[in-house]
């Protein structure tokens, strides 16, 4: 026992002042905070894409359902790279069943050049992953005709894409040219999509086209309300990216054409449901 304790147990003395407490920092809270945020955010990624596996399963077999899944993260992932090239925030991309892929940039795009851009990568990346959608569809199918068709199906939705109706991608591509030579020509380029997307809609039963026209008319909107503020294209550079529109269809009929050279056995859709 210290002298400074036995004088306070003999009453001559009063015990020591106690230590302030130390105050712990927030920093390492706040840090697992965030860093658990992060996991949680990568999870509900990891689990869209599970269920986009699980959701189209049930429309063909797994092992197309598989590769679909594949294609539609190249496809994504273009736009993701994009906007990281063009320095634009974003927080990746999201599966989403049945609704194909979502990669939101966190501002608006400043410039019809980065709209042009951003939405050209989309396609590219997805029909430039043609390969490696083969190679998994033949590791796990093992015979290269279905291989061939699955991947021609993969290559289809890309083209699908490239319709020039907003908010698809060769829309977006197409609506930032036109809206550069003139804001009246973006907005009819955008009605004749809404338009476009009505009609074969009720033409060919395609429920997917109707989800297609009412992100249309909010696009209609949103352009309205932008109006002149983002920065037009050069009329040079406009034609250039109307050239890597056709240039980007024609690379995607081509892998098509060559797809269903090899392939063989149902068509399109029905080697999907059986083998």
């Amino acid at each position: 026992m210290s002298s400074t304790e036995l004088s306070v147990l003999m009453g001559r003395g009063s015990p020591p002042p106690a230590r302030p407490a130390q105050r712990r920092g927030t920093g390492p809270a706040n840090a697992g905070l965030i860093a658990l945020a992060i996991k949680l955010a990568k999870s509900a990624k990891f689990i869209l894409l599970l269920a986009s596996v699980a959701a189209y399963s049930f429309l063909m077999s797994w092992q197309a359902a598989l590769v679909l899944v594949l294609g539609l993260c190249c496809h994504e992932y273009g736009h993701v790279w994009a906007m990281r090239r063009r320095n634009i925030p974003t927080k990746g991309f999201y599966l989403i069943p049945f609704m194909g892929g979502i990669c939101a940039p966190s501002r608006p795009f400043q410039s019809r050049s980065e709209e042009a851009f951003i939405a050209s990568m989309g396609p590219i990346f997805g029909l430039a992953a043609a390969p490696l959608c083969f190679a998994l569809a033949f590791a796990i199918t093992g015979t290269i005709p279905t291989a061939a068709r699955i991947t021609e199906f993969v290559v289809f939705l890309n083209l699908f894409n490239l319709l020039p109706i907003v908010p698809m991608d060769g829309g977006r591509m197409l609506r930032a040219c036109a809206a550069s030579f003139s804001r009246r020509a973006g907005a009819v380029l955008l009605f004749l999509g809404f338009a476009a997307a009505v009609v074969l809609a009720l033409a060919g039963h395609a429920w997917i086209l109707v989800w297609v026209a009412m992100l249309a008319v909010f696009e209609i909107w949103a352009e309205r309300r932008r109006g002149n503020a983002i920065a037009r294209l050069p009329k040079w550079m406009a034609f250039g990216w109307i050239g890597a529109y056709l240039g980007i269809m024609a690379a995607g009929v081509v892998l098509m054409l060559a797809c269903n050279a090899v392939a063989s056995g149902p068509d399109l859709l029905g080697v999907l449901q059986r083998f």
